[in-house]
């Protein structure tokens, strides 16, 4: 009995240490269960939509979502704004903490990191951002 219990135990080893199989990075899930979307924005081809402060992706042509994030694209966590720009065809996304990323219409997105790493007391947040010409304007909470 003990000698079939080795070998059972023996011939099942190899299927148990591919459990323990290391990856090479991170994959968030965001939540977005029972989360109303808000902040669509029409690209065209993608829209845009907020839910649960995280950035979704759907694409019009293949009618799929992708979630975009700090593990692949954007520079922070807890996206809290994104706008438009129509003249220029840019997004800009606003964080938490002051952060921001502009998403261009080719899909390379440049981060301004100018309020967050300001030396600043207090909250950083930016309540919301207006397009005019060749500038943007920030509402802030300082």
């Amino acid at each position: 009995m003990i000698k079939k219990l080795l070998l059972l135990l023996t011939i099942a080893m190899p299927g148990m240490m591919g459990a323990q199989r290391v990856t090479d990075s991170w994959k968030i899930h965001p939540f977005f269960a029972g989360a109303k979307a808000h902040s669509a924005i029409d690209t065209g081809d993608k829209v845009y939509y907020l839910a649960s402060n995280n950035l979704f992706c759907y694409y019009k042509d293949t009618q799929e979502n992708e979630s975009l994030n700090k593990s692949n694209y954007l520079s922070d966590v807890v996206v809290t704004g994104a706008y438009y720009d129509l003249a220029h065809k840019n997004m800009l996304l606003t964080y938490d903490n002051g952060n921001m990323d502009v998403v261009l219409e080719s899909g390379k997105i440049l981060n301004m990191s100018d309020i967050k790493v300001a030396s600043l007391t207090g909250d950083k947040g930016i309540n919301h951002i207006s397009f005019d010409g060749q500038y943007a304007y920030a509402a802030t909470k300082f």
